[in-house]
C-alpha cells in the first residue's frame, strides 16, 4: 500500500483551513526535500511555538531552513499573528489556542511515523546508552550523591514503612511471579502456547523454594528441570520506535527473570499508589492529564519531564535506599540478575538498575523521584512529610508538582542522578503537557499523529510511503482513519480510506462492503458510504481480520519454562501440569496468617479451559494455536440485515440521532420531575422542545 505525501497533505491542509500560499510552499518543499521535510524540519515550527509559550516569545533560532517575514514566519504567518506579536515576537497576552492546534497539527502529523532506523541513528542511540551508564555509575559514587542516597534511606524506611518492613516471604504469599507482554531473550513466536497454557499457580509457594529462581536450589526435586539461571545473566539491548530522530533503547532480559519480577511490580506499585493517596499511579494517566488542563488555566501545579529517567536509575543508589528493607533487598539482588548488556555483540558493565523492560524499573524509578523531590521540599517548606507527598504527582516520568516547588525539585532530582529536560517542562506559561494531554489555557491541543508502528513503513521517493500489504498493516492503517474521522479531518480519512480500499479490490476482486466497524471481528468495512442500496435479504462474503492460525502444532518449536527451544508435542512441553489426578496447592489468598488450600487443577480441566480460549492457547482437539500478535484475512459472511439501517440515515447518523433523542427524553422526564407535574402527551412535548433549547445553549 502506497501513501501519496502531496495527497496525504493536501487533505490534511483541507481539513486544517490552510491557506493556499501555505499549501503550495508545504507541497514544493515536500516535493523537493522528500518525508524529511515532514518528519524533522516542520515538526522545528511546532517546537518553537510550544517552546514561546513558556518564554514570552517565539524562538526562531532552529528555524534556519525557513523564511522569515517579521519577527515571525511567512509560513502559518496569519496563524503565528494569533499567538504572537508580529512586529516584536512577543507572546500575546491571550494567544489563540485554535490556531496552536491547527499548527502543530499540520507539523507533527507525520513526526512519530515508525522509519526504518538510519545506521547513524542507530549508533547514535547505543552510544548514547553507554554514555549515560557510565555518567550513572560516575554520579553514584560522588560522596555527596551516597550521602544523599543515605538522606532518602531514612526517608524511606521512616514514610514508607509498607514498603521496607516486610520480608520476601509476606511479600511472595499475596504476589506470585506471572507472565507479561513484551520482547524476552529466547522466545519466538510460539511463546504463546507456554504463555497461556502454563498454570501461574503452578509456582513453589515457599520461600526457600522460590529462591530456586535465581541460583541452583537441591531442595526442589519436583522443579529440578527448571534452571533459568542457565539462559545466562545479561540482558540484550534492543531498539524500539520513537519518533523521528531516532529509536528508544529497552533492555530485553529473560522472559523467566521478567516473570519473578513482576511479583515485585504487582506488590511494590499497589503499595505506592495507596500510600501516596493515589498520587503515584501506574494504571490512571488522566490523574496528570486533568491536572495538567487545569493548571494550564489556574498555573498551580507545573508539568516536569525528565531526559532518559528509566536509564539514569542507579543500581548502587537503590541497593543503598533498600539497604535495610529485607524484602526489597531480596528482590533488587536476586531478580535484577543482569549486570552486563550486550551491545553490538560486546557485554558492558551495567550500573543502571535495568533499563525500560524490566519489572523492577518503572516502581523503583516512581519511588526514587518521589523520594527526591520530597526530601528537598521538606527543607525548605513548612509542611508534613506525608502532605508533601500527596502533592507530588508521577506516572512514570511524567511529574507534576506546586509551581513554587519547581527550582527545589530540580535540585534533589539532580541529586540523585536524575536529569530535568527543561524542554519539555512547563511552569510559567499557560501550556501545560503530561501522559499525552497537551493543553492551552484548557484547550486541548493534541495532534493526531500517524505512526503505523506494526506496519513497517518505509519511504520511497517514487511512490511516498509504502507500508506492508498485510492484516497487521491494513487494520492500523483503517484504525488510524477511523481516529481521523473522530477529530473531524474527513479528507485526510477520505484519502487513506481510498489506498485501503484500492488493496482490498485489487487483493480480493472486490470493494469493501459499506457500512460500520464491526466490534467483533474487527471487519473492515467502509464508513463513509450508506447501506440503504444493499439488499437485506442477501449475503456478500467478505475478508475479515483475525489472529492467525497455526495448524499442527505438533512436532513444532516450543519456549519451555528453561528459555529453551523445543521441537516435541506442546502438550508434552507443560510437564507435570497436564498429570491425571487432584494435588493440593496454596491459595494466592490469606487471610489472618492463615492459608486456604484448594484443589489443583486437573487434567480434564485443563484442557476444557484451553479448548475454550479464542486467543493464545493449545486447542487440544484440532492441535492449532492463536498467535494474537499475528493478524490475517479470512473469510466471512456477512448479512445484510444485520448491518442496514432501514431510516433516511447513514448508519453513524441514524445513530447519533437516536443517542441525541434518548439524552432528550431522560432530560424531559427530568424536567417533568422536578416541576412535579403529570406527565400528558403535550406536557411531554413541551418538555422535549425545552431540552432541546437547553441543548442548543449548552452546545
Amino acid at each position: 500500500m502506497d501513501i501519496n505525501l502531496t495527497h496525504l497533505y493536501h487533505g490534511l491542509f483541507r481539513d486544517m483551513s490552510i491557506s493556499e500560499n501555505d499549501c503550495k510552499y508545504v507541497l514544493r518543499r515536500l516535493a523537493s526535500e522528500g518525508i524529511k521535510f515532514a518528519t524533522q524540519e516542520l515538526p522545528k515550527v511546532s517546537k518553537a511555538v510550544i517552546n514561546g509559550l513558556e518564554i514570552g516569545y517565539f524562538d526562531r533560532s532552529e528555524l534556519t531552513s525557513f523564511r522569515f517575514k517579521r519577527s515571525t514566519l511567512e509560513l502559518f504567518h496569519v496563524l503565528l499573528s494569533s499567538i504572537f506579536d508580529s512586529k516584536s515576537g512577543i507572546l500575546l497576552s491571550s494567544p489563540d489556542p485554535e490556531s496552536i492546534r491547527v499548527i502543530r497539527q499540520c507539523c507533527e502529523y507525520l513526526y512519530k511515523l515508525a522509519l526504518p532506523f538510519t545506521d547513524e541513528q542507530i549508533k547514535k542511540a547505543e552510544d548514547s546508552f553507554l554514555e549515560v551508564d557510565k555518567e550513572v555509575l560516575e554520579v553514584a559514587i560522588k560522596p555527596e550523591t551516597i550521602a544523599f542516597a543515605n538522606d532518602l534511606r531514612k526517608d524511606f524506611e521512616t514514610h514508607w514503612r509498607a514498603l521496607s518492613t516486610p520480608t520476601a516471604d509476606k511479600i511472595l504469599g499475596s504476589n506470585r511471579p506471572r507472565s507479561t507482554s513484551g520482547t524476552f531473550v529466547g522466545s519466538d513466536s510460539m511463546y504463546f502456547a507456554y504463555r497461556e497454557s502454563e498454570s501461574r499457580s503452578g509456582y513453589p509457594s515457599d520461600l526457600g523454594a522460590y529462591k530456586g529462581y535465581f541460583k541452583q536450589y537441591p531442595g526442589i526435586k519436583s522443579y529440578s528441570n527448571f534452571n533459568p539461571i542457565t539462559v545466562g545473566s545479561y540482558s540484550e539491548l534492543l531498539l524500539v520506535p520513537k519518533d523521528s530522530r531516532g529509536p528508544r533503547t529497552i533492555c530485553r532480559e529473560n522472559l523467566h527473570r521478567v516473570e519473578t519480577q513482576m511479583a515485585f511490580f504487582d506488590y511494590v506499585t499497589r503499595v505506592l499508589t495507596r500510600e501516596s493517596n493515589g498520587a503515584i499511579n501506574f494504571l490512571d494517566q488522566t490523574v496528570n492529564r486533568r491536572i495538567a488542563e487545569e493548571s494550564s488555566v489556574t498555573k498551580r501545579y507545573a508539568t516536569l519531564d525528565l531526559k532518559e529517567a528509566s536509564d539514569r536509575v542507579s543500581y548502587i543508589t537503590m541497593k543503598k535506599i533498600f539497604e535495610n528493607s529485607p524484602g526489597m533487598r531480596f528482590f533488587l539482588t536476586g531478580s535484577r540478575r543482569a549486570s552486563e548488556v550486550l551491545v553490538r555483540g560486546s557485554f558492558h558493565q551495567l550500573n543502571k538498575l535495568a533499563g525500560m523492560g524490566s519489572g523492577l524499573t518503572f516502581p523503583s524509578m516512581s519511588l526514587l523521584i518521589s523520594l527526591a523531590v520530597c526530601n528537598i521540599v521538606s527543607k525548605h517548606v513548612d509542611l508534613p512529610y506525608d502532605r508533601i507527598r500527596s502533592d507530588v504527582f508521577i506516572y512514570g516520568d511524567d511529574i507534576c508538582i506546586p509551581c513554587e516547588w519547581v527550582p527545589f525539585a530540580v535540585e534533589g532530582l539532580h541529586k540523585i542522578g536524575l536529569r530535568v529536560n527543561l524542554n519539555k517542562s512547563f511552569f510559567r506559561g499557560s501550556f501545560r503537557e503530561s501522559c499525552g494531554g497537551d493543553y492551552v489555557a484548557g484547550y486541548n491541543v493534541v495532534p493526531v499523529r500517524m505512526r503505523l508502528s506494526n506496519s513497517n513503513p518505509n519511504y520511497i521517493v517514487s511512490r511516498g510511503i509504502v507500508i506492508s500489504n498485510n492484516a497487521n498493516a491494513f487494520k492500523q492503517l483503517y484504525e488510524h482513519c477511523k481516529e481521523l474521522m473522530k477529530y473531524g479531518l474527513t479528507n485526510t480519512s477520505k484519502y487513506i480510506m481510498s489506498v485501503l480500499n484500492a488493496f482490498y479490490k485489487e487483493s480480493f476482486g472486490q470493494n469493501m462492503l459499506p457500512g460500520p466497524f464491526d466490534e467483533k471481528v474487527d471487519l473492515p468495512l467502509n464508513f463513509h458510504l450508506g447501506t440503504r442500496h444493499l439488499n437485506p435479504d442477501e449475503s456478500t462474503v467478505i475478508r475479515s481480520i483475525r489472529p492467525e492460525r497455526i495448524r499442527d502444532v505438533y512436532n513444532r518449536k516450543i519456549v519451555t519454562r528453561k528459555g529453551t527451544v523445543l521441537t516435541i508435542d506442546p502438550r508434552r512441553a507443560l510437564g507435570r501440569f497436564l498429570a491425571n489426578g487432584v494435588r493440593t496447592h496454596v491459595s494466592e489468598k490469606h487471610q489472618g496468617g492463615a492459608c486456604t488450600v484448594r484443589s489443583f487443577m486437573t487434567a480434564s480441566s485443563m484442557k476444557r479451559q484451553l479448548a475454550l480460549r479464542d486467543s493464545g492457547g493449545i486447542e487440544i482437539e484440532s492441535g492449532s494455536l492463536t498467535v494474537p500478535r499475528n493478524l490475517t484475512f479470512v473469510k466471512k459472511e456477512v448479512y445484510h440485515h444485520d448491518i442496514i439501517d432501514f431510516s433516511g440515515y447513514s448508519r453513524e447518523d441514524f445513530h447519533r440521532k437516536y443517542t441525541h433523542n434518548c439524552a432528550l427524553q431522560n432530560l424531559a422526564l427530568v424536567l417533568c420531575a422536578l416541576s412535579n407535574a403529570h406527565i400528558t402527551v403535550a406536557k411531554y412535548h413541551s418538555q422535549i422542545a425545552s431540552a432541546k433549547l437547553l441543548s442548543g445553549v449548552a452546545h
